[in-house]
């Protein structure tokens, strides 16, 4: 590739560049190919591997050569050919990107972190745990104090992470000021699409439109279980997430992969015809999808336990491999979707988890439907909640690295979940903090997903079972890639720009009926 790119000053017209384009996406994708089949060896083996961050070295150095901004300079006012056009903006973005992510040192912090997290075993009375293993204690185990002990069993880790994630975040904010940013969350949500104080201002409006909702279910979950006076933060989880209120024996792990197919199946897009590939593997985070080694091999992760939860998760990720399926276009800089676009189509798939016709097709009766809809608001609740306060403290974080991290994690818990402020370094424990603001990203995601359902069924007299909605949202979202800029994609199948409004309406529903 760089040899390549050396070329780049002698391109003089469209035809040229055209064809340089080409030539650098095939040798690009070739090596994003060797790079995740790298990178899903080592989460398999958790046995750290330099050959990764060597390899994102060579990428960055790539990208920062002097040549990318000249040719962009030369030619992105000239160019007449919109999807070139499109092509130079795109390049743009990701070289800006490029000049604080590709930075030696900030590689080098972020591939030590992500070793130590990935290689972490969690304790718990003696015995170590997987990540999953906790979040299920945190779920399910009436014991409050050993409920104790699982939030806090990351606590060493976070504590000699701290100064690492610390600098990481102050480095990232020194090379984005030079480039004109407030501080690197300006400038990565800006190339994201949200813009820095559009994502705050939707999040705040979210927490404020839905208080009483959260409100009137957290508190009857806490007068139910006999949790009275402060609730702690290892409370939460349990009383809204621990599937409370409904049969969880209907969502055994056993039925993931073939309720994933069915599903499929009924709307046309049959997984293994499309290369997705339901994966059963530990990681550090809820779910994960990504392609390994080629476009057509496409992995949709999690670590399941027994548990509606984990359907909710899988169905997401079944989404985020649609996406990537359905994905038409040849060039490879076009299928780099941005964060919120992603996670919000995965979670417009994530969404049919909450409809009645899916849960009477895991066998329910009526009866059992109506209970389980009523249940199912808490872990929605759940999730918006955390992810909310995790996201809004990511702001915090970049605006100000150096305050009192930990206070400022447990007051902004408080304060958007109900329980009593603990200041705790596990945020510095956590594989969410390493890249691009990203808690965020899954609230705009619900907000995407409820914006998008309430237009589908406003166009299709039938939604859940109906391919129809499936080829809708391939034609005018999904197969288009970053050739269209994600919130122009979205206000065209839905006719207005992200908005808080269809999500804040869902939660009301649901809670108040």
């Amino acid at each position: 590739m760089r040899e390549l790119v050396k070329t780049a000053d002698t391109i003089r017209d469209q035809a040229q560049l055209r064809a340089f384009l080409a030539q650098f996406e095939k040798k690009w994708e070739e090596h994003s190919n060797i790079s995740s089949q790298l990178s899903f060896d080592r989460m398999s083996t958790k046995k750290p591997n330099p050959r990764i961050g060597e390899m994102e070295r060579e990428l960055a150095e790539v990208f920062n050569m002097p040549q990318w901004p000249q040719l962009i300079d030369r030619f992105i006012n000239s160019v007449d050919e919109p999807r070139l056009q499109r092509q130079l903006e795109c390049y743009q973005q990701l070289i800006l990107t490029q000049r604080v992510e590709g930075d030696s040192e900030i590689i080098r912090l972020r591939e030590s972190l992500s070793d130590r997290i990935m290689g972490f075993n969690y304790p718990v009375d003696g015995e170590d745990h997987t990540i999953s293993d906790i979040r299920y204690i945190l779920r399910y185990e009436e014991d409050r104090e050993r409920r104790r002990r699982a939030w806090m069993c990351d606590s060493g880790l976070a504590a000699q992470l701290r100064d690492d994630m610390v600098a990481l975040y102050k480095r990232r904010n020194e090379l984005s000021q030079a480039e004109g940013f407030d501080h690197f969350g300006d400038l990565a949500l800006h190339i994201q699409g949200t813009g820095f104080a559009n994502a705050q201002d939707l999040l705040k409006r979210l927490m404020e439109g839905t208080q009483s909702e959260y409100e009137k279910v957290i508190n009857e979950r806490a007068d139910e279980f006999g949790l009275k006076g402060d609730l702690e933060p290892w409370d939460i989880q349990f009383l809204l997430d621990g599937g409370k209120g409904m049969d969880e024996s209907y969502f055994p792990k056993s039925q993931l992969t073939p309720r994933l197919e069915h599903f499929a199946n009924m709307h046309g897009v049959p997984l293994d015809q499309l290369g997705i590939k339901p994966t059963y593997i530990d990681i550090p985070w809820n779910g994960l999808c990504m392609r390994v080694g080629s476009r057509d091999n496409i992995l949709i992760m999690c670590n399941p336990q027994d548990g509606y939860t984990f359907y909710s998760t899988m169905f997401h990720e079944m989404g985020h491999g649609l996406h990537s399926a359905l994905n038409n276009q040849p060039e490879f800089i076009f299928q780099r979707e941005p964060s919120p676009s992603a996670e919000g189509m995965a979670e417009t798939f994530g969404y049919f988890t909450r409809y009645p016709e899916w849960l009477e097709d895991v066998g329910m009766s009526p009866e059992q439907i109506e209970k389980t809809l009523k249940a199912v608001v808490a872990p929605w609740l759940f999730f918006v909640r955390q992810r909310s306060a995790f996201g809004l403290f990511s702001f915090e974080l970049y605006q100000d690295p150096s305050q009192d991290l930990d206070r400022s994690l447990g007051d902004i818990d408080s304060k958007i979940t109900g329980c009593r402020a603990y200041a705790t370094p596990k945020w510095s424990a956590s594989p969410w903090y390493l890249g691009l603001p990203s808690w965020h990203n899954y609230i705009v995601a619900d907000m995407l997903a409820s914006q998008v359902h309430k237009a589908l069924h406003e166009k299709f007299d039938k939604v859940y079972g109906n391919p129809e909605f499936v080829e809708f949202l391939k034609e005018n979202y999904m197969s288009l890639g970053t050739l269209v800029p994600w919130r122009k994609k979205l206000e065209n199948c839905t006719g207005s720009d992200l908005d808080t409004i269809a999500l804040i309406e869902d939660i009301k529903q649901s809670v108040n009926g």
